[in-house]
């Protein structure tokens, strides 16, 4: 690992580039002491940090590759960074390719060399700071991640800097790990664990908060403005090491999504922000925000600010409004975002069936893929399931998370190799907040609140017929579980349409996609989801025969259960009666052997 530094220093001087591939190694590791690794790697813990300080600092005067290994060698030992024995195994490594002829590449001018300092300037549209808890990532991040990228209109590189503190929560924390460390679309990911962090305020400086703030949100709020802070200095960083210059800086939330109906961000002037016109609480929104990359500076780094104690109210949106208006920083309130939290867990939880067990296979299948199956309100039997029955058509709903205008691409068609006995499909398409087209149909646009359904059947394999447009006025789409309050006719008119032929399920898809390509697949083989199980439950549980003998065995058992109560409640109860008259009885006899007798000498007879 030590060598593998060493070795990026010396690429700088002759023009060559470091390249992270994939390993071509798999290593099965034997049993060994891993108390004994962690004391060989103390060094890399401890001194990393100033070995490459180190490396990035030396510079040489040699005219030659294998003089300048050599030199950086000695000069890595005098350091203590690595021991003597290395330098000498470098002099007889140089010795051997010197004697088989091995010519070393030729130092590259410094005016002309590769590194990040002398390389063309590279202009980027946006750099995102996303900072808070690590959570929402599927939920919330993925879909704003989208909705931005459209919103800018340009490349952006993503950092995601986030809290791993958070333990407990509706989604385990191991899960909430691996969401965000496999999560692809970002440039750099760092997981911190929270540290206790001093804001310097004076002594002197009585801070307060208005409106009040409970004692309990005060550190996480300090750790809020620290983390700020630090993705702000981690971009800068970047920028500097890649020579980048980003036109705009946004700062977002992993837990919040971005609804937005703006086609393109046009700031008015370098020094404004653009903010949600939302969740001000007595100052300005503090979620998200919008502006060139020296404006947001300010925004980022108000940690820095508190030590100053020239703004007093401290309170999160106030203190933020208060700073903006101190470094005369237009405030531009945009009324088309809106950025509401999501719940963790409660949208994601709702859409859980596996899609490898659709009928169909999707072509765009990514990670942001969900899949559900929702039975019919009517009773329809268990076993009748739509992909194995052909006089029944195959009934989907596609939920698009999409903010901006779209061009949906609808596609059906048949495995050559596994023939499908599906022959009709009736589909139905959702785009959450956003107008969209069919098939380039640009005479009909349908709106958010319209789902269009399309009738395809096998014998007209290149149809997509218009058959009905379901409105959600009454009820629009905020969560998956909106469907539960959808109407029973606009349930059935999505289930049964004008055909007489009943569909036993809804198959529910969710994606980000607008290139809806599915190919039709024999699913006999397949394990397909069973009715009621990791599905959305909207409607009253159906109880088959099954579930009725159980509950009846049940309903019996406990019946006698609470019989046999009864009776030896009863039992007790006589035998305690009992003993409660044998009681009285021998107390009277007790009292009357006691009563005292006259004797006979003392009665008197009358005559």
């Amino acid at each position: 690992i030590w060598r593998g530094f060493w070795v990026q220093r010396l690429l700088w001087d002759i023009g060559g580039q470091l390249i992270f591939g994939t390993s071509t190694v798999k290593q099965i590791r034997n049993s060994h002491s891993y108390i004994k690794d962690m004391d060989d790697e103390q060094q890399l813990y401890h001194q990393s940090g100033s070995f490459v300080r180190f490396l990035s600092s030396w510079s040489s005067t040699k005219s030659l590759l294998n003089e300048r290994i050599a030199q950086l060698a000695r000069h890595i030992a005098k350091n203590d960074f690595w021991q003597w024995k290395e330098v000498d195994i470098m002099d007889a490594w140089i010795a051997d390719l010197e004697s088989v002829g091995y010519k070393f590449p030729s130092i590259v001018p410094s005016s002309s060399s590769s590194s990040p300092s002398s390389s063309p300037v590279i202009r980027k549209r946006a750099a995102v700071c996303v900072t808070g808890l690590a959570e929402c990532i599927q939920e919330a991040w993925a879909p704003t991640h989208d909705t931005i990228r459209n919103l800018v209109q340009g490349e952006i590189d993503t950092f995601l800097f986030l809290s791993s503190l958070l333990k407990q929560g509706p989604v385990p924390h191991n899960v909430r790990m691996s969401q965000t460390r496999s999560y692809l679309k970002s440039t750099t990911i760092i997981l911190y664990e929270d540290r206790i962090i001093d804001p310097e305020i004076p002594s002197n400086c009585s801070t307060h908060y208005h409106p009040p703030m409970d004692e309990s949100h005060v550190i996480p709020y300090y750790q809020q403005l620290w983390g700020l802070a630090e993705c702000f200095d981690l971009v800068k960083e970047y920028e500097q090491k890649m020579n980048i210059r980003y036109e705009l800086f946004i700062r977002a939330r992993p837990d919040s999504i971005l609804n937005n109906t703006v086609q393109k961000i046009v700031l008015p002037s370098n020094s404004s922000i653009l903010i949600p016109n939302e969740n001000h609480f007595g100052g300005v929104n503090d979620r998200f925000a919008i502006g060139s990359v020296s404006t947001m500076k300010k925004y980022m780094r108000r940690w820095h600010e508190l030590k100053h104690c020239y703004i007093r109210n401290i309170h999160a949106e106030t203190f933020l409004k208060l700073l903006l208006n101190q470094f005369g920083i237009n405030i531009k309130l945009e009324t088309d975002f809106s950025y509401p939290q999501v719940e963790h867990g409660k949208a994601q939880n709702s859409l859980t069936i596996l899609c490898q067990q659709f009928p169909l296979i999707f072509t765009n299948t990514n990670s942001s893929l969900q899949c559900a199956r929702l039975q019919n309100v009517e009773n329809v039997p268990s076993s009748d399931l739509d992909s194995n029955n052909t006089t029944s058509p195959l009934t989907l709903l596609v939920i698009i998370n999409r903010s901006s205008p779209a061009n949906i691409t609808v596609n059906f068609s048949e495995s050559f190799n596994f023939s499908s006995s599906i022959n009709e499909i009736r589909m139905g398409i959702l785009v959450t907040n956003s107008t969209f087209i069919i098939n380039n149909q640009t005479t009909l646009t349908y709106t958010s609140s319209q789902i269009p359904i399309l009738l395809w059947s096998k014998s007209q394999p290149n149809s997509y017929i218009p058959t009905d447009v379901l409105s959600l006025n009454d009820n629009p789409y905020k969560t998956d579980t909106s469907l539960c309050d959808w109407s029973s006719d606009q349930w059935n008119r999505l289930f049964n349409g004008n055909s007489s032929n009943k569909s036993s399920y809804v198959y529910i898809l969710k994606t980000i996609e607008t290139n809806l390509t599915f190919t039709l697949v024999d699913t006999k083989n397949i394990s397909l989801p069973k009715p009621y199980l990791k599905i959305l439950y909207c409607s009253t549980y159906t109880f088959g025969t099954i579930e009725i003998i159980l509950l009846v065995l049940f309903g019996l058992l406990f019946a006698l259960f609470l019989l046999a109560i009864i009776i030896l409640h009863y039992l007790k109860g006589a035998d305690n009666l009992s003993r409660y008259f044998l009681r009285i009885t021998h107390n009277k006899l007790d009292a009357y052997s006691n009563y005292p007798r006259p004797s006979l000498s003392a009665t008197e007879y009358v005559d």
